[in-house]
């Protein structure tokens, strides 16, 4: 009786050194603990850097001394000025002088309307015999000749009425230097007073425009993967949301001399969509607090996240971890209680940014010299197929669960890899089932194992089945490979 223990000990032992050894020529089984379905999100690659705010342009304002003597600047550095807004004032000395200069040009302008009142007067001497002429012959080529006169007509009628309005310009020019008024030099733009020059050395004045651009410098490195056009946001404490905008300039020259051992800068400008920013501070429907991956559209990228950190945008299959069977293709097993939501917890945060929202018109932040975070979008692909980077086999395989629970590799092609999340462009499509890790397949072409729910079965089936059947299949599950 020992004699055979032991041999059936020899046996059993022999088969299990057999099975587990590492060069063992004993088929094994695949055993997976865990698979993923192959997504669809958007894919977003970016470049981070900084840059500050400044004016998109500046305006010069010039002192003309033959237009006469300096009385006064108007505004000082810092003032807000719109278009019409006075800047500084001559006073003229030659007052008289002046006077006579603009009664001679406004008499010069008069006989000008003059001579094109005679003018119109005979083209229209001129059309009137034509049209007897017309009405007598019913000739094609008078009725032509009639409408070059109309347009001539009209043509002088417009230049009178040009001329008639300088004429009243001239006239409210003398009326101020009758009436001792000092002649105002007012503003052709909206901006901001930057610099005022009181020993009246031109521009005098220079005007900021209102309108904010973002600049910055990229790195060697930077140059390479940017180019004029892409889309930007920009962001910072004090805005507390992104603002869209486009890389507008990239300068090809560094903005110091290139010298050996230092990294160059290359300059760069973002025009801002200050808009869209507006309208969107307007309308608190489109309010959202934004907080977590961002893409172009300032949306976030809702990505579902298994117990091991896998993401992935559609939900996965989950293998508990009690038991062990043969995976069936046609269930499901997905562990409800691994995803959570964080609304409790974001519900305080989101009301105090929206305090935040009410309280403060970005543009009152994007101001002169502001400091800001700039994220330059370099690549993006919308409604990409995607898998988890470590779900990858030697970088160009994947193994898929086939329908019929088989393990099968694919060779894929891999476009865009973001945040450890990989394009795949052909090979896989949205929705196949993915081993999660490749490391787990020990036989392609073949049925797994994987574990056991015990508390996931259901004994309503086995109610419903006739008995003989549930010996059947029991056999099947004995006897088949």
């Amino acid at each position: 009786m020992k004699r055979i223990i032991v041999i059936a000990l020899l046996f059993v032992g022999a088969n299990v050194l057999l099975t587990i050894h590492i060069d063992s020529k004993v088929d094994r089984t695949s055993y997976i603990s865990q698979w993923t379905k192959a997504g669809t999100e958007d894919l977003v690659e970016t470049l981070e850097t900084e840059g500050v705010i400044i004016p998109a342009a500046e305006h010069p304002v010039y002192y003309h001394p033959e237009q006469g003597g300096f009385a006064g600047f108007l505004v000082g550095q810092g003032d807000e000025v719109q278009v019409g807004t006075p800047l500084f004032e001559y006073s003229s000395a030659q007052r008289d002088a002046d006077r006579q200069r603009l009664q001679s040009e406004k008499d010069t302008l008069r006989r000008e309307v003059s001579l094109i009142d005679e003018q119109i007067r005979q083209l229209e001497y001129v059309r009137n015999v034509s049209t007897i002429a017309v009405d007598d012959e019913d000739s094609s080529s008078d009725k032509i000749v009639e409408i070059t006169i109309e347009k001539e007509i009209y043509d002088k009628e417009r230049e009178q009425r040009r001329l008639l309005e300088e004429i009243d310009e001239y006239d409210d020019r003398i009326a101020a230097l009758n009436a001792g008024r000092e002649i105002d030099v007012t503003s052709d733009v909206s901006g901001t007073v930057k610099t005022i020059q009181y020993d009246l050395t031109n521009p005098v004045i220079t005007i900021a425009s209102d309108t904010p651009v973002v600049s910055g410098a990229f790195t060697e490195t930077d140059l390479a993967k940017v180019k004029p056009g892409m889309e930007v946001s920009i962001s910072s404490d004090l805005l507390g949301r992104r603002v869209s905008g486009n890389l507008t300039k990239i300068a090809r020259y560094p903005n110091a001399e290139p010298s050996i051992g230092v990294e160059s800068a290359f300059p760069f400008e973002i025009e801002l969509n200050m808009e869209e920013l507006e309208q969107d501070w307007l309308d608190e429907s489109s309010w959202q607090e934004e907080d977590g991956d961002w893409n172009a559209e300032g949306a976030e990228i809702d990505r579902a996240t298994d117990a091991d950190g896998l993401g992935t945008a559609v939900e996965p299959d989950r293998i508990p971890d009690t038991g062990e069977t043969e995976w069936n293709p046609n269930r499901n097993q997905i562990d409800e209680t691994n995803w959570m939501t964080d609304s409790d917890e974001s519900a305080g945060t989101e009301d105090l940014a929206k305090q935040l929202h009410e309280q403060i018109n970005p543009r009152d932040v994007i101001i002169p010299g502001a400091q800001v975070d700039v994220t330059v979008i370099t690549k993006r692909v919308d409604r990409a197929v995607t898998v988890a980077s470590e779900q990858l086999e030697k970088g160009s395989y994947l193994y898929v669960i086939t329908p019929t629970g088989k393990i099968e590799q694919r060779q894929i092609r891999i476009g865009l890899e973001v945040d450890g999340r990989s394009e795949i462009v052909s090979g896989v499509s949205a929705g196949e089932t993915v081993v999660a890790n490749p490391t787990e397949v020990a036989r392609k072409d073949d049925p797994f194992i994987t574990k056991l729910h015990l508390y996931r079965l259901s004994l309503e089936p086995v109610k419903t089945e006739r008995k003989m059947d549930i010996l059947k299949q029991i056999g099947v599950g004995f006897t088949k490979r």
